[in-house]
């Protein structure tokens, strides 16, 4: 299956309002000229990625998935912020090994109150990888706010 069939199905499933609207049309552009384009893109491209990583619908390219969460990261999507970040920490993925900014998208999927990120911070503190100082009571304190009502398991 193409990628463009599946960010379709994605917009058909899960984006019932804009049934109808292909990624072929002329619709598509006057739909990303009222900003529909960026509501529809990111999401898309988070859904594309796991896809790609999980080998749902198309074959496995871990490559492929980092790019995507690489672009929904740069378009402020929590998850994909987290993921990438990890790919930048650990050069992983075909992803060049950044280690600030990994920790700069860590910071944004944070500040975001994605579920993922205070977990993985809270083993940075356990473990004092990437600069982080062994803090135990910093890593339960952060565990503690992963179960904040406010807290976002998928964005």
């Amino acid at each position: 299956m193409r990628a463009a069939e599946v960010l379709q199905r994605y917009i058909d499933e899960t984006l019932p309002e804009f049934v109808g609207l292909t990624l072929t049309d002329g619709r598509r552009e006057k739909a990303e000229r009222k900003g529909v384009g960026s509501l529809l893109l990111t999401p898309a491209l988070f859904e594309l990625g796991g896809c790609y990583n999980e080998g749902e619908l198309v074959s496995v390219d871990k490559a492929k998935a980092a790019q995507l969460f690489k672009r929904a990261a740069e378009l402020k999507r929590a998850a994909s912020q987290y993921t990438h970040a990890i790919d930048l920490l650990y050069g992983a993925n075909g992803i060049q090994k950044d280690v600030l900014m990994g920790l700069k998208y860590l910071h944004e999927s944070n500040e975001a109150k994605y579920r993922g990120t205070y977990d993985l911070l809270a083993y940075f503190y356990e473990k004092g990888e990437f600069g982080f100082p062994i803090d135990p009571q910093k890593a339960a304190s952060l565990r503690a706010e992963a179960d904040g009502d406010d807290v976002l398991w998928k964005t």
